[in-house]
């Protein structure tokens, strides 16, 4: 049987994608969005938190609009990174959430290292994809997107999760408008990210205390999928509140991460 050595996640927003990821164990979560602090888990790592204490800021999310703090997140990643490599630490699972959070962070990246070229020396603003003329910025991007992905991909044993938002895309059947599901990236970063997972799967909320995983392929979802036959064209109740309303969870990742 083979498990997903790359699985991305989809969802909108405040269905539960952190709450899942919490009851996988051995996964280390890098939360970018500060949506983690509810959660008890000790293998969560806050990173715009920590971010915001570099820069005496009282509330996480006040590094967003600071002028430094595309800065601070990037060197707080970075002190992850140098951290499992000089330990040699290793999890089972490593989950980047979102990855939509990791688009601005990965432009922050592109504009600094783009400053520090020839070409860039005289450069004074402040995001390349918005400022270079002619989509210059975007394989810069594209690059620092990718670079910051690789700092964790050897850290993860068994499989790299990646976790986005949804978006809601427009195709047409048969002359008919359908509302279709879809990552929230788009372009060059769409296939980058997929390129690096055999796994894609959309979750959803049932009952009002369920959380159902779906790699089924349908019209009017058009990124889900799965390599691994046992995971293809399948849906799995991930997470259920047992009683609803409780705040007690059951987890059922081993449907999806299956034990020789």
């Amino acid at each position: 049987m083979q498990n997903p050595k790359g699985l991305l996640l989809y969802a909108h927003p405040k269905v539960g994608k952190t709450t899942t990821l919490a009851g996988l164990q051995g996964c280390l979560i890098l939360d970018l969005e500060d949506g983690s602090d509810y959660i008890d888990n000790a293998y969560v790592i806050n990173v715009l938190a920590l971010s915001a204490q570099k820069l005496g800021l009282t509330k996480a999310r006040q590094v967003l609009n600071h002028p430094e703090g595309i800065n601070a997140i990037l060197q707080t990643l970075f002190e992850i990174h140098t951290e499992l490599q000089k330990n040699e630490v290793s999890y089972d699972y490593i989950a980047i959430d979102t990855v939509t959070a990791l688009v601005e962070i990965a432009a922050g990246l592109a504009t600094i290292e783009y400053k520090k070229s020839i070409i860039g020396k005289n450069y004074t603003g402040t995001n390349v994809v918005k400022d270079l003329p002619k989509g210059a910025g975007y394989p810069m991007m594209w690059e620092a997107f990718d670079k910051i992905l690789t700092w964790f991909d050897p850290y993860a044993k068994q499989c790299m999760i990646i976790v986005a938002h949804t978006k809601d895309s427009a195709i047409i059947k048969d002359g008919v408008d359908l509302t279709a599901r879809d990552l929230n990236l788009t372009g060059k970063l769409r296939e980058l990210t997929c390129s690096r997972v055999d796994c894609i799967g959309h979750l959803r909320r049932v009952d009002g205390n369920k959380t159902v995983l779906s790699f089924k392929t349908e019209e009017r979802d058009v990124a889900t999928g799965a390599r691994p036959p046992h995971l293809s064209n399948q849906e799995i109740v991930i997470v259920e509140e047992v009683p609803a309303g409780s705040r007690q969870f059951v987890y059922h990742w081993d449907k999806v991460f299956i034990k020789p």
